[in-house]
């Protein structure tokens, strides 16, 4: 007698089975915020069996869905169908759990009460072009930083020093002209602030050392990050937890962070 692996070499019947399982809770949260773009998935589910994507576009709804934060349950929420496109068209692309996390975020912040809007579009294509490695950069970053207070929706970071082994740690590579582009790319973006460029070179007598990488975030990475954990209010309470006293000591933290 066959078993069913010999009935069903590839697997075609175990993905479609994991696809009926998934697809409905799925399509019935992109249904509630925007009808369009679930018609659409549908359509492209049934004729195109695209299980890995499918997967990856559950598992950032899932995300979204854990982190909505809204006042009572029969509010209605609605996003921007340019945003709900472009977030999962993204975030399907990738497989990585830390960017697939990422987008499911910025999905939840773009769900707003009343009539939806397209600002997160920025957003977009900010996460579209980062790397795993700059994702784990950013996280490291943005939750452990000093935060200090301009105005209720302009923040800026305080600059700290990294070791390099300890960022070695945190990305997993340990390739130092890898970690200096990746840097440098983020920092071409406008999300450090002091000029500075990649890993922080000592020439010393003759002799060259990288020992540690200085970091001061600006507005545009605190403002990404937050929107990557689903928050939609003032930047200044995203945090809130980590804002240090504006005094004459840290001015000068303040000017770096604005002079990217």
């Amino acid at each position: 007698m066959e078993n069913g692996n010999e009935l069903d070499p590839v697997g075609l019947k175990t993905a479609a089975e994991t696809g009926k399982m998934i697809t409905s809770s799925t399509l019935n949260f992109l249904s509630s915020i925007c009808a369009s773009w679930a018609e659409e998935f549908g359509e492209d589910l049934s004729l195109k069996r695209r299980h890995k994507r499918l997967m990856r576009v559950h598992r950032l709804v899932e995300e979204s869905r854990g982190k909505l934060t809204h006042d009572g349950a029969n509010i209605k929420l609605a996003a921007d169908e340019r945003v709900v496109f472009d977030i999962i068209d993204g975030g399907s692309k990738s497989d990585d759990e830390l960017l697939i996390s990422m987008w499911g975020g910025l999905l939840a912040a773009s769900c707003v009460e009343g009539e939806p809007n397209d600002t997160n579009l920025i957003f977009v294509d900010a996460l579209k072009v980062l790397t795993t490695t700059q994702a784990k950069i950013i996280q490291y970053i943005c939750t452990n930083c000093k935060v200090l207070n301009i105005e209720d929706s302009i923040v800026v970071g305080v600059a700290f020093t990294l070791e390099i082994q300890s960022l070695i740690a945190i990305t997993g590579i340990a390739d130092l002209g890898q970690l200096n582009s990746e840097l440098e790319a983020l920092s071409a973006r406008g999300y450090f602030g002091d000029g500075q460029k990649g890993l922080d070179i000592d020439f010393n007598l003759g002799s060259v050392k990288i020992t540690s990488t200085k970091f001061t975030p600006t507005t545009a990475l605190l403002t990404l990050y937050s929107k990557t954990q689903g928050f939609k209010g003032r930047i200044a309470d995203f945090y809130v937890d980590q804002v240090v006293p504006l005094d004459n000591d840290n001015w000068p933290n303040a000017l770096l962070a604005v002079r990217a």
